[in-house]
């Protein structure tokens, strides 16, 4: 999100610092994910790049909730003790979104499964090229969606096409949505609000 912001109004790391009143060590860590901005920040950062945080709010809302999930420990629940893979192999998975925080809240979140089924063999790429290698060889591909336009669900029908199981993670809350996602080809959704109440590790290990 931040950097979509600074590429676009042709600041420096230091100039977008001064407008906003940071410090450019605070800028280069929210660029690189390693921490999301408060909210106040945040704003001070979008108006810095002659943005309007309305328009910014619901991708930095979800980066808020990913880097609060991942401070969360983990709960016990009956879901927790599923029975790993046949033959006990590992589950691959390639963890796919745009936004970093999101990204590392989610690996987080799926690492802490206490009987190690899942193996993140990848994260990062594009909904415009959701299984870059070597992501293409995981079992699962786990694909965060923000919306269900046009060219995103694009992308999910071509995965589902390659026969990949793609679990989607989202905010999405219309069922009407949800029911879209899943005749895409989604083998499952796991709603992004509520993350407690849908294990991803139970889902991908199914």
């Amino acid at each position: 999100m931040l950097r979509r912001l600074l590429d676009g109004s042709g600041l420096t790391v230091r100039q977008l610092a001064q407008r906003a009143g940071c410090s450019p060590g605070t800028v280069s860590y929210a660029l690189r994910g390693v921490t999301v901005p408060r909210e106040e920040l945040f704003e001070r950062l979008v108006r810095a790049c002659d943005g309007e945080p309305g328009d910014w709010r619901a991708i930095y809302e979800q980066a808020a909730e990913a880097a609060r999930a991942a401070r969360r420990p983990a709960a016990r629940t009956p879901e927790a003790d599923v029975s790993a893979p046949a033959g006990g192999r590992h589950v691959t998975v390639a963890v796919i979104d745009d936004h970093p925080v999101v990204i590392e809240g989610l690996v987080s979140w799926i690492e802490r499964d206490p009987q190690h089924r899942v193996h993140v063999v990848h994260r990062g790429g594009t909904r415009d090229e959701p299984a870059p290698a070597p992501a293409a060889d995981a079992d699962v591909v786990v694909l965060g969606l923000n919306e269900t336009s046009e060219p995103v669900m694009k992308a999910l029908r071509a995965l589902a096409a390659q026969g990949r199981r793609v679990v989607v993670f989202s905010a999405v809350q219309e069922q009407a949505e949800i029911a879209e996602i899943l005749r895409a080809g989604a083998v499952a959704f796991v709603a992004r609000r509520w993350p407690s109440r849908s294990n991803p590790v139970v889902t991908i290990s199914a």
